[in-house]
């Protein structure tokens, strides 16, 4: 769901995305306590780690943006700014995140009952290559509920630069939106006109001119490996592998090759790590 966003701005930044477990091309373990945001925090830092990346500006649209935050509730040191697009910080009450928990459970029941005909919905989930049903709905049990307001706790303490964005047509997080642009101090927030839930694709112009300028970025002279498209971890037992391809350049990290090239923070000071859930 990123292509358009990697083809735009890989000659300028070194761009990870990210499948989350269950999601896409990632695995879907059948346990269903394989799915969980500590989890999933994990994973992002295994990911960075495997392309030699120490910190990154943290992104995501969606439960990713969710995930974003709490990256950098868990891990300030590592984030370098955030981009949080279409997404909420969770809930203070216990009622309203309550609500949402029965939204996310019923998902994933429908997801059950009609399998990934079922997650067809909007333009993020259309342009993914989702393979497990299952793997959704167990992601959607463990991961899009929500426990407690940790997260939307944190957002007056965020200090890096941050840039909040949405389509004026995502009923669902407008008003997120508009709540992080005035609860995260100096927060740049952008409302795009004629996009719904996944900006990106329906604005994809205008979204690349907001992202373009990274908020924090202060070289915009960075020589970036073209399309780092995919890391991927391998989750299944004990084993954690990350697979990242980009362009010529190859690190397989747990595989028979090891080629890392120009991987590396030392040759990207401004590394962007985005994430995504699609499929609410």
């Amino acid at each position: 769901m990123w292509q358009g966003q990697l083809e735009a701005l890989s000659d300028c930044y070194h761009l990870i995305a990210f499948d989350m477990r269950g999601h896409d091309r990632s695995d879907s373990p059948d346990d269903p306590t394989r799915y969980s945001h500590e989890l999933i925090i994990g994973d992002m830092s295994a990911v960075l780690e495997a392309c030699s990346v120490q910190r990154a500006v943290i992104g995501g649209l969606s439960l990713g943006g969710f995930m974003s935050l709490a990256f950098h509730l868990a891990h300030p040191e590592q984030t370098i700014a955030l981009m949080l697009f279409d997404t909420g910080p969770g809930y203070k009450k216990d009622g309203p995140r309550e609500e949402w928990n029965k939204m996310a459970r019923a998902r994933a029941a429908q997801l059950e009952k009609d399998g990934l005909d079922t997650a067809q919905a909007s333009a993020e989930v259309r342009v993914a290559h989702h393979r497990s049903a299952g793997g959704l709905a167990l992601a959607a049990r463990g991961m899009l509920t929500q426990n407690d307001g940790r997260v939307i706790d944190s957002l007056p303490e965020i200090r890096v630069p941050k840039l909040v964005l949405a389509g004026a047509e995502d009923k669902m997080f407008i008003a997120s939106a508009e709540y992080m642009g005035t609860k995260i101090p100096g927060a740049e927030k952008l409302i795009l006109a004629n996009a719904g839930h996944a900006a990106n694709i329906d604005q994809p112009a205008a979204f690349n001119a907001a992202v373009a300028e990274v908020p924090g970025s202060s070289d915009n002279r960075i020589v970036a490996v073209r399309s780092l498209h995919r890391s991927s971890l391998k989750i299944r037992g004990r084993s954690r592998r990350a697979h990242c391809t980009a362009g010529p350049l190859s690190a397989r990290f747990g595989g028979s090759s090891h080629r890392p090239g120009r991987l590396g923070p030392g040759h990207f000071p401004e590394q962007i790590f985005v994430t995504a859930a699609g499929q609410e």
